[in-house]
């Protein structure tokens, strides 16, 4: 807990808020977001995808470096690529960003470490910092970090329209309301 709590903490104090809104305005005019992520990565992405479509936000999330390369063949000026990566040396990522880029999409890394290769082929870098533990290893801590900053971009992204945001959360609630038993409570 408390290695979680100190990551957070350091994560907040390095974070630069004029990236954070420039990510969160990316994201929030994009015609398409495709989010690219390997292992615990990918499910930070599917994680942060999940909160977007509740709200109306459509975005893809790809963890196949064939499908990344391929997203990214196909992105354009109008679009967003955000590639999650805590070492920032994921190799199917740096690739399908650095691919998303020549497109003319923008960029955005969800990395550990500012001067990664995966940072330095992005327009926006939103950073955790994490120290770690000799058992879970940094990436635990990172992970819970980089939640957090989804989390929060989430919010930012649902904020820009409020009205949009609640409509969206309303039609997705109704879609799955069948699906949960605690409607006859």
């Amino acid at each position: 807990f408390r290695t979680s709590i100190q990551a957070l903490e350091e994560t907040l104090a390095i974070m630069e808020i004029e990236a954070f809104d420039r990510a969160a305005n990316l994201i929030y005019g994009a015609r398409q977001r495709d989010f690219y992520g390997v292992g615990g990565s990918a499910q930070i992405a599917r994680d942060v995808a999940h909160k977007f479509l509740r709200i109306g936000v459509r975005s893809s999330v790809y963890d196949d470096s064939h499908m990344m390369l391929m997203s990214a063949a196909l992105l354009g000026s109008d679009d967003v690529a955000v590639g999650f990566s805590h070492s920032g040396n994921t190799v199917a990522v740096i690739e399908a960003i650095q691919l998303a880029r020549r497109n003319g999409a923008r960029t955005i890394a969800i990395t550990n470490y500012n001067a990664s290769p995966l940072a330095q082929h992005a327009d926006v870098v939103l950073c955790s910092t994490a120290q770690g533990s000799p058992l879970m290893g940094e990436n635990a801590a990172a992970r819970i970090a980089q939640l957090n900053i989804l989390d929060a971009i989430f919010v930012a992204v649902a904020q820009r329209d409020y009205k949009a945001a609640e409509r969206g959360l309303a039609k997705t609630m109704s879609a799955v309301a069948s699906k949960r038993k605690d409607k006859f409570l």
